[in-house]
């Protein structure tokens, strides 16, 4: 007698070759589902490794050959080159923001080096990771403005001439200063420290933002945990693969 297909299954874990011959086409795509979570939590213990013995070795040499050379730098600014022209203005600015930047390193460092595990309260991560953020995109804008301040210098000398006057570079630095501070500014409010697993953590923005997402996930797993048909199902476990997916979002 041929057996028939039951309506409900007691469990997904079904070999490979049972799922393909016995399973309705939906209940199909659960092993694929499922193999796709293993890779990515195999993924896991790659990127933990990076994180642990990577990223602080890397933020390590960043910090110890530019924090001296970026103060080299701004003390010869300050008192060695004269006059002052815009390209210089734009120079000492980048300097000092590039300075601030590599402040946060240090911070960083003991951070990932620990496990991602942080102990400095919720007001030094939302600082730490403004710093960051605003002055990595501060010195990007900055050496923007110092390549279209050499362009106009060197395609149009004549035309704009007046561009090397200081009061043009000064406007434009106020004005790099506040377009990095207005973009930055909206990362504050989500940008905060959390738990998981008995660990307090510090998100930057990226994973804050998953993190968010991860719980709505969570709470749509929740809606579906009693399945009574295939698709639900379904629908249950592609939402357990996102969950487990957005937990391997960047942690840097």
């Amino acid at each position: 007698m041929k057996a028939s297909v039951p309506q409900m299954m007691p469990s997904i874990q079904l070999p490979e070759d049972i799922a393909s011959n016995l399973l309705p086409k939906g209940w199909q795509n659960l092993t694929t589902l499922q193999m796709s979570i293993q890779d990515a939590e195999n993924c896991s213990n790659t990127d933990a490794l990076l994180t642990k013995y990577y990223l602080p070795a890397l933020y390590g040499i960043i910090f110890l050959v530019a924090f001296p050379g970026n103060i080299i730098a701004i003390v010869v600014y300050l008192f060695k080159m004269r006059p002052w022209r815009s390209s210089l203005i734009i120079m000492l600015n980048l300097a000092i923001t590039d300075l601030l930047y590599l402040t946060s390193l240090p911070f960083l460092i003991y951070y990932y080096a620990n496990e991602m595990s942080w102990n400095l309260g919720n007001f030094m991560c939302k600082f730490i990771r403004f710093s960051f953020n605003f002055n990595l995109y501060a010195s990007i804008l900055f050496l923007t403005c110092f390549s279209v301040f050499r362009y106009f210098a060197i395609v149009h000398p004549m035309r704009y001439q007046h561009i090397h006057e200081k009061k043009w570079a000064v406007v434009a630095c106020s004005v790099v200063w506040v377009i990095a501070l207005v973009a930055v500014i909206p990362m504050v409010l989500v940008i905060e420290s959390t738990e998981r697993e008995g660990l307090a953590i510090c998100l930057d923005f990226a994973s804050s933002i998953g993190e968010i997402r991860k719980q709505h996930v969570s709470a749509n797993i929740a809606l579906t945990e009693k399945p009574d048909e295939g698709s639900n199902l379904a629908e249950t476990e592609c939402a357990y693969s996102q969950e487990k997916l957005y937990e391997q979002e960047n942690e840097y």
